[in-house]
């Protein structure tokens, strides 16, 4: 349903009565046969239109506002049997159909400023776009920015499309966004600047990721160069088995060092099953070497874990390294 589509105007005279969604509001008493127009302020619960049924025979139409626009069904279903026209419209129709209302002179401070931002609050907004925010959505169609209309909150919420959306969760939403943004444009709201802190603290949690793979990349940046540095030093290009992990890299090059060559071969002779379970595990003298944990070599010797774990300990101490 479109924006235009939500001020419907009833084909009859009677008067419109207001009714707060509020259990036991005085609202409620005055409610009788002689009322045929309902406008409900706020949500439309089931209870009160359950309520209304019951105490007004003669309603011919409830009136929500263009918020609630997907509760419309459901009214619908409850009202099954009763000719009840269900509307939606706003108490001032004249200034919810303008943009005239909102363009206020904040509005237009706020709007200036969002047309002329800072270098560092242009940054803290692309960051909303890049993470794909739904507030730096709000905010363009609020301000009419990057060649879209300027919208009210209550068309953005429409726009959005969610049935959980609500036109105060928007404006929290968009106030918050512009506050992160732009400390120049106050909080008001307690909600808003509750939602500042969070939008700061994910601004702070992307900066960390960041930060970490920018230092992942220069490890494997320093870890490459040193891995040539060893290699022009044996003097042969170092093959390192697959799914070798990270941490048992220096292991395994200590292992090519000629002291540690000489020791390896005399752990062959003297000692040949820590020797097998040092080769194994990092594949030694094999054109493929693949790197295989303490469990793949039990189940393939056919004995326990514990007991290739221990090998390897006492080849690592024989071999000290």
């Amino acid at each position: 349903m479109s924006f235009s589509q939500t001020i419907v105007a009833a084909e009859n005279t009677d008067p419109l009565f207001f009714i707060v969604p509020k259990r036991d509001d005085l609202t409620h008493a005055q409610m009788g046969p002689g009322i045929k127009r309902v406008k409900i302020t706020l949500y439309p619960f089931r209870w009160l239109v359950e309520l209304l049924l019951a105490t007004c025979p003669n309603l011919r139409e409830i009136r929500l506002l263009p918020t609630y626009a997907n509760r419309v069904p459901h009214i619908q279903t409850w009202c099954a049997g009763r000719a009840i026209l269900i509307t939606l419209g706003h108490r001032f129709p004249d200034q919810a159909q303008t943009h005239a209302y909102h363009r206020t002179r904040a509005y237009k401070k706020e709007r200036a400023i969002f047309r002329s931002l800072t270098v560092a609050e242009r940054q803290r907004l692309n960051q909303l776009v890049c993470l794909k925010r739904k507030e730096a959505e709000i905010l363009f169609m609020y301000f009419g920015l990057r060649g879209r209309p300027s919208s009210t909150f209550t068309e953005i919420c429409q726009r959005l499309n969610r049935a959980s959306t609500s036109v105060s969760r928007v404006c929290c939403l968009g106030r918050a966004a512009m506050h992160f943004v732009s400390p120049r444009i106050p909080a008001h709201a307690k909600e808003s600047k509750a939602h500042v802190l969070r939008l700061q603290s994910l601004m702070r949690a992307a900066r960390e990721r960041k930060r970490q793979a920018e230092k992942q990349v220069w490890r494997q940046k320093r870890e490459r160069e040193r891995q040539k540095r060893l290699a022009k030093k044996l003097g042969f290009p170092v093959a390192y088995p697959a799914g070798l992990p990270q941490k048992e890299y220096r292991t395994f090059e200590r292992l090519l060092q000629p002291p540690v060559q000489r020791r390896l071969a005399k752990l062959s002779e003297k000692y040949p099953k820590r020797f097998r379970a040092v080769s194994l595990h990092f594949g030694l003298g094999q054109e493929s070497p693949v790197f295989r944990r303490h469990a793949v070599i039990a189940r393939m010797s056919g004995v326990t874990r514990a007991a290739i774990s221990e090998q390897y300990v006492r080849a690592r101490k024989f071999l000290k390294i």
